[in-house]
């Protein structure tokens, strides 16, 4: 079970975290700056064309316009063609029929009114010159209608170019609009692939992270588990030791009132020996400091029971101790105080191990000595 995280080991874990926004943040903005600049390139080259498309229809509204300009002249040329043909067939007329012209009042008053041209001439020539003035409206007619179908045809052209035009620019801006979409698929595909990358690569560092820390927090469970049990067991030593030294202290004050009852008794028994000496004794000297070897004859029986009257000199004060703690004063049948002395030679006390001994060899020997034992 994932163990909760302290606020350091949080901080840790939401550094990662905060470093991945960072970075999808920024490029989020990398590739909507690309995206705008395509958008941006895009409308720019559109208004080229549509610019490019305006300043050829203007070229051709002004080619037209001129042509349209010539073509106006030579109507109007056509028009003056027309009229100098009807003034000229008139003016034929009139020097046809009166060919003395203001001098015809001067000729009326001289009696020539009537002279020269008849009535049927007269006739021929205004026929005549109605013809000419026909002749000329039906060129000037077929002339106006050629500059007008001219004119239309020029206009026909000029539309037909201006489609044209539209059409090339339309095809441009569509190769256009094609290359942005394109450039925006990729510029998008990219984007979600490098968003991909960075989540991949800081869910790796975030595993990482927590990962670590849960390590530490086991190693620092497991460092915690053994110094608990570390003060356990050095308590619980530390008890046993109390209560060693503190059975040793009784064992001391026992040993200590065991002595001085013995002295006690040792007095007094010497009192009365001495008091029997003095009424015909040997002389009253008893030796008190050899061990009783009347216990055991020759060899020693397991359940005999053995006694003393002295303490032995052991070799060191732990083993001095624990003689008076565990055997001194004691009846003890053979086995038993051999079981007593391998317990002292494996440091073992009220069945538990010490780790070290508390007698050697040569206080084994001493003591089963005391004890008249071998």
């Amino acid at each position: 079970m994932a163990m909760a995280l302290n606020q350091e080991e949080q901080n840790r874990v939401n550094n990662v975290y905060n470093e991945r926004e960072k970075a999808l943040s920024e490029n989020n903005q990398l590739y909507g700056d690309l995206m705008n600049q395509a958008g941006e390139l895009k409308n720019q080259q559109n208004a080229f064309l549509a610019q490019q498309q305006q300043t050829q229809n203007d070229i051709l509204d002004k080619q037209l316009a001129n042509q349209g300009n010539l073509i106006n002249q030579q109507k109007e040329e056509a028009n003056r063609n027309r009229r100098v043909e009807a003034g000229k067939a008139m003016n034929d007329y009139n020097a046809y029929v009166n060919p003395y012209g203001i001098q015809a009042e001067r000729q009326a008053s001289a009696g020539l009114t009537n002279s020269g041209v008849s009535e049927t001439s007269k006739l021929g020539a205004y026929t005549s010159y109605q013809n000419r003035v026909a002749n000329a409206n039906a060129n000037y007619q077929k002339a106006v209608t050629q500059y007008d179908n001219a004119m239309n045809e020029a206009m026909l052209n000029n539309d037909v170019q201006k489609a044209q035009n539209a059409l090339n620019m339309l095809k441009l801006q569509l190769e256009n609009n094609q290359d942005y979409y394109s450039n925006i698929s990729s510029l998008s595909q990219a984007k979600m692939k490098n968003a991909q990358s960075l989540r991949s690569e800081y869910n790796d560092q975030y595993n990482t992270v927590y990962n670590q820390i849960m390590n530490e927090q086991k190693q620092a469970e497991a460092i915690r588990q053994f110094n608990e049990e570390m003060a356990f067991n050095r308590d619980k030593y530390n008890e046993s030791v109390r209560q060693y030294n503190e059975q040793m202290a009784f064992e001391r004050e026992k040993q200590a009132e065991a002595i001085r009852q013995f002295n006690e008794e040792l007095a007094l028994s010497k009192k009365k020996v001495a008091i029997s000496g003095g009424s015909g004794g040997s002389g009253g000297k008893i030796k008190y400091d050899t061990p009783i070897e009347d216990n055991i004859n020759g060899s020693s029986n397991g359940d005999q029971v053995l006694n003393t009257n002295y303490t032995p000199d052991l070799t060191s004060k732990r083993a001095q101790d624990w003689y008076l703690a565990s055997i001194d004063g004691k009846q003890l049948t053979y086995n038993q105080l051999k079981g007593l002395i391998s317990d002292g030679l494996k440091g073992i006390t009220y069945g538990k191990e010490t780790g070290q001994p508390f007698i050697n060899d040569k206080d084994a020997e001493r003591i089963l000595k005391t004890y008249g034992a071998k």
